[in-house]
C-alpha cells in the first residue's frame, strides 16, 4: 500500500546511514593520511554546505528568510551535531586509542536514551531495555571490550570522546520536533551552513600551520566520496529519520554501524571475520529486532508494524492451515 511507503523508506534510510558511515571509516583512514583531521573536516563541512545549498536552490528550498527566523534552533543544532560532535570525535580520535574511541562511542544510544526519557518524550519498556542491552553487548564484544584501557596518556582523548558522544546524543534528543516541522533539504543545508564557520574556527592553528603538499588521485577520489557518500547523503537521511520517527530508534542503529565497518574492512582490507564478529552481529541485530517488536499491537507504532509487513514479504509466515498469515 502506498500508505505503508514512508514507514518503509525510515527503516531503509535508517540501514543505509549506518552502511554510508561505515564506508566513511574506508575513506577516512585513506585521507587522512595526507590531511590532518580538523582541516579535512573543516573542508568536507564546507563542501556539503554548498553542495547542500546548490541542491536546495534548484529544489527552490534554499529559503534564506526562514534561516534567519529560525537562526537560534539552526546555531544550537549546529553546534551539537556538527561542530562539537565532529570536533571532539576527530580531536579525541588523535588522542585515544582506536578501541576507546569505538567503546565510548558506543555510549550515543544510552545517552540518547536518557536524555529523551528525561524529557519525558519516549516511554521505555522493559522490552525495549533489553534490545539495547542485547545490541551494546554485542559492539562490546565485536569491538574487543578487555583491550580498553583508560590511562593518564588517553585521559585527554577519552574524554573529548565522551563529549562528542554527549553532545551527538543531545542533537538527536532534542532536534526531532524541529526536523518534524521543517523540510529535511532546507534544516540540513542550514545546519551546514551554520556549522561551517565554527568548524574552520576549530582548525584555525592547523590551518595556519599545515603545509599543503600535492595529493595522490587515490586521496582526491576518497575525499569526494568521503563528501558525497559518507557526509551529504547520511546528513540528509538524518534529518529525513528524525522528521520521521523516534530520536531513539535512529540512534540504535548506531549500533549497527561498527558491524558494518567491520565487513566492509573484510572487503576492502582483508580483515578476518571470526566467530566474534557473527556472535556480535546476532546480538546486535537480536537487539534492533527487540526494540522494534510491538509489546502491544493495539499502539499506533506504524514503523513496527511497516516492519512486520518487510519480514512477511521476505519470509512469509504461514499458519498449521498453510495459508500466508
Amino acid at each position: 500500500m502506498n500508505s505503508s511507503l514512508p514507514n518503509r523508506t525510515v527503516l531503509l534510510a535508517l540501514i543505509t546511514i549506518q552502511l554510508l558511515f561505515g564506508l566513511n571509516y574506508i575513506f577516512s583512514k585513506i585521507i587522512m593520511e595526507h590531511i590532518p583531521p580538523l582541516i579535512w573536516g573543516s573542508i568536507r563541512c564546507a563542501s556539503t554546505a554548498f553542495i547542500l545549498a546548490s541542491i536546495a536552490i534548484t529544489l527552490r528550498k534554499f529559503d534564506p528568510k526562514k534561516a534567519g527566523q529560525n537562526w537560534r534552533p539552526l546555531l544550537l543544532f549546529s553546534l551539537l551535531g556538527i561542530v562539537l560532535n565532529q570536533g571532539c570525535f576527530l580531536l579525541g580520535l588523535h588522542r585515544t586509542t582506536p578501541t576507546n574511541s569505538a567503546l565510548l562511542n558506543t555510549l550515543i544510544p544510552i545517552f540518547t536514551v536518557l536524555v529523551v526519557s528525561l524529557r519525558g518524550v519516549e516511554k521505555f519498556t522493559p522490552l525495549k531495555i533489553l534490545g539495547f542491552a542485547t545490541a551494546f553487548s554485542g559492539v562490546l564484544i565485536l569491538q574487543h571490550v578487555e583491550n580498553l584501557n583508560f590511562g593518564s596518556e588517553t585521559f585527554v582523548g577519552d574524554l573529548l570522546t565522551i563529549s562528542n558522544a554527549l553532545f551527538y546524543s543531545l542533537f538527536l534528543g532534542f532536534s526531532q520536533d524541529f526536523f518534524s516541522k521543517n523540510d529535511f533539504t532546507w534544516s540540513t543545508t542550514w545546519l551546514f551552513i551554520f556549522g561551517t564557520p565554527g568548524f574552520f574556527t576549530f582548525a584555525g592553528y592547523d590551518l595556519a600551520t599545515f603545509q599543503w603538499t600535492s595529493l595522490p588521485l587515490l586521496v582526491v577520489l576518497a575525499a569526494i566520496a568521503n563528501v558525497l557518500l559518507g557526509t551529504v547523503s547520511p546528513y540528509l537521511l538524518i534529518s529525513f529519520t528524525l522528521s520521521k520517527t523516534s530520536s531513539s530508534l535512529v540512534a540504535l542503529f548506531v549500533y549497527v554501524q561498527p558491524l558494518v565497518a567491520s565487513i566492509l574492512a573484510y572487503f576492502f582490507f582483508g580483515h578476518v571475520v571470526t566467530g566474534r564478529t557473527l556472535l556480535s552481529g546476532v546480538l546486535i541485530f537480536s537487539g534492533v529486532f527487540l526494540v522494534l517488536l510491538r509489546k502491544n499491537r493495539r499502539q499506533n507504532q506504524p514503523i513496527l508494524e511497516e516492519t512486520e509487513q518487510v519480514f512477511d514479504n521476505v519470509i512469509p509466515i504461514r499458519s498449521a492451515g498453510g495459508k500466508k498469515r
